[in-house]
């Protein structure tokens, strides 16, 4: 009765909308967001919806943020509560803003105070801050007054550091633990702490990246090189702009405006020849732009393979889409050409599928190049890449849901 009672409220705010869906999300975890425009009162209404079709949620929520960790922040009447994906309310809108889960945990406003909430709803670190940041590897950053950061872990226990800031490039440069540290500064210095607050690499850097990798990037006396968290130089400094992100053994890097490739002792290996250069595939495969409209692809020898495109774009689920005489195309991770020159436009394979256009209607092809589903629809929605065996299309102006079939999706 409950859902009937739902699925008729969303049908009647439906009938009082511009459009059957203002924006439609992706589906995760078998949910999907889904927002209309009401012609009445001249706003936006978010709700939710399963694969089934079945409406978890009607849209009645002023937002609804994306689901993290199975929980998604809702705003009603100015303030933010927590739903979960059957739609039941975790906690009241009480909160006056709300970040995202992250660890378990998720930034909460009251009073103008930032604490945090557990996935229970429960307040686990009461508020106190001026601003809190999300946890990362068991630490979030917190502003404890006006100019002073310090870490807090998942109990509430403080760290100690009690870093000053006047700027934001001052804020901004007190980073979040990554593989155990975090990046800080000092009067302007770039170094990494460890999770006691010690210093492990002592701030003499003009700037230094966070560790995504098992090094990274340092800047020191105006030269770039990089050190691994011994604050020992795998890269001496040499370099006049930044070094690139490893990929297969090599990294792009600018020289007098070229760009060419590094091995990870900082040895020139592939000439800057190159206006662009993305990162090596596993298959010692990478994308350049030789001029303008002008791209190809190269080995780790630089030498060219194949032929050489108008435009190329980043590789995705082995694929990358490339221009040729204003037809687009796909190469495979090797450079060579997988999928002909034919269409007006193509996007990214998601699911083994991508969206492709043909005469102004857009349709999917499977990696073969065979169209699954025939080209009949207009536009490129944001969320129109597969997911979860969904996809948005434009049905007469309005988004909605296909299956990997083409079936449209059935509000029950």
């Amino acid at each position: 009765m409950i859902r009937k009672i739902t699925t008729v409220l969303f049908f009647i705010i439906v009938q009082n909308s511009e459009s059957q869906f203002k924006e439609a999300r992706s589906f995760n975890g078998g949910i999907a967001i889904v927002s209309v425009y009401i012609k009445d009162s001249f706003k936006i209404k978010y709700g939710f919806i399963n694969k089934k079709g079945e409406v978890v949620v009607s849209p009645r929520y002023e937002y609804i943020g994306d689901f993290d960790e199975s929980l998604a922040k809702f705003k009603y009447e100015g303030k933010y509560g927590l739903i979960n994906k059957k739609g039941e309310i975790i906690t009241s809108n009480q909160y006056e803003d709300m970040g995202s889960f992250s660890e378990g945990m998720v930034a909460v406003k009251i009073n103008n105070k930032w604490g945090y909430m557990d996935k229970r709803g429960h307040l686990a670190i009461k508020p106190q801050f001026l601003y809190a940041e999300s946890f990362h590897n068991g630490f979030a950053k917190v502003v404890l007054n006006e100019g002073e950061i310090d870490f807090i872990n998942k109990k509430g226990n403080f760290l100690g550091r009690n870093f000053k800031y006047k700027t934001y490039k001052e804020y901004a440069g007190i980073g979040n633990f990554e593989k155990g540290v975090c990046r800080i500064t000092e009067d302007d210095k770039y170094g990494f702490m460890d999770k006691k607050g010690r210093n492990i690499i002592n701030p003499i850097y003009d700037y230094a990246s966070s560790f995504h990798q098992k090094t990274t990037d340092v800047k020191y006396n105006n030269k770039w090189g990089r050190i691994n968290k011994k604050g020992k130089y795998t890269i001496n400094p040499i370099f006049q702009n930044r070094i690139g992100f490893f990929s297969n053994g090599l990294a792009s890097i600018e020289i007098n405006d070229k760009e060419g490739y590094i091995d990870e002792k900082g040895k020139l290996v592939i000439r800057p020849n190159f206006r662009f250069a993305f990162s090596f595939n596993k298959f010692g495969v990478a994308g350049v732009q030789i001029k303008d409209s002008l791209w190809g692809f190269i080995n780790k020898k630089g030498k060219l393979i194949g032929q050489t495109y108008d435009y190329a774009y980043p590789l995705t689920e082995g694929y990358i889409p490339v221009l040729k005489d204003k037809k687009w195309g796909y190469v495979n991770l090797k450079g060579k050409l997988a999928i002909d020159f034919k269409y007006d436009f193509v996007n990214w394979f998601s699911e083994s599928l991508a969206i492709v256009q043909l005469n102004d209607k857009c349709g999917y092809i499977n990696k073969k190049g065979e169209l699954i589903i025939e080209p009949k629809y207009t536009g490129y929605p944001v969320y129109s890449q597969f997911q979860e065996g969904m996809a948005v299309v434009i049905i007469n102006g309005k988004e909605w849901f296909i299956n990997r079939k083409g079936q449209e999706l059935t509000i029950k």
